[in-house]
């Protein structure tokens, strides 16, 4: 099998902004732990970043909602508008903000 997920360093910026996530992050060592407890080899691995600049947190935000992956509202709207100035203000780039993407691949066979 061959799978490929969302890993930590991924989106820290975001989530030191926001008060809560909706997803459990696990950096590399973490996730190799899982497929090991669920009974299979890893094969093959890597682990890449790569950042992405958005003209402004909110369409950082919107990108994040049209992915699905933010689940049930997790925030009401004050606290949203809040996290998005925060967000603004600290992670600024020189075409708007920016934001780290971090992926996990993994090749993995039954041990």
């Amino acid at each position: 099998m061959v799978h490929a997920f969302a890993c930590e360093p991924c989106l820290q910026e975001w989530r030191k902004v926001a008060s809560e996530s909706p997803v459990t992050w696990r950096d590399e060592a973490g996730w190799l732990v899982m497929f090991e407890e669920a009974g299979l080899r890893v094969q093959r691995k890597k682990v890449w970043l790569e950042c992405i600049e958005f003209h402004t947190s909110l369409q950082l935000a919107r990108s994040l909602h049209g992915s699905g992956v933010t689940g049930h509202p997790r925030m009401g709207a004050g606290q949203l508008r809040e996290a998005m100035r925060h967000y603004d203000r600290l992670f600024r780039s020189k075409n708007g903000v920016f934001s780290t993407w971090a992926w996990m691949a993994v090749e993995a066979t039954l041990a």
